[in-house]
C-alpha cells in the first residue's frame, strides 16, 4: 500500500492516453493478484477507464484519456 504523486506538465500531449509506471524498490516473489487505485485529488483523472497490468517489478496504470496539467494523487493497494 502507498500513496505516489504524478505531476502532468506543459499542454500538448502526443499520446492517445495516459500511463502511469509504479516500480518496486523491491521486487515480489510472485506478482500482486489484484490492485486497487484511487486518484484521490480534485483534478482527478478518469478513474472509472483504467486498466492495469501488475507483475513482480512494476504496477501500469492506462487510463483512456488525457491528463491535464496538474498534480495527480494516486493511492494505492496491492493483493499478494
Amino acid at each position: 500500500a502507498g500513496q505516489v504523486v504524478v505531476t502532468a506538465a506543459g499542454g500538448t500531449y502526443a499520446q492517445a492516453t495516459a500511463t502511469v509506471t509504479l516500480t518496486f524498490a523491491k521486487p515480489y516473489p510472485t506478482a500482486p493478484r489484484a490492485a486497487i487505485v484511487t486518484c484521490v485529488n480534485a483534478v482527478a483523472i478518469d478513474t472509472g477507464h483504467v486498466s492495469y497490468a501488475v507483475s513482480t517489478t512494476a504496477l501500469v496504470l492506462t487510463y483512456k484519456v488525457l491528463p491535464a496539467a496538474g498534480a495527480y494523487t494516486f493511492d494505492y493497494l496491492l493483493v499478494a
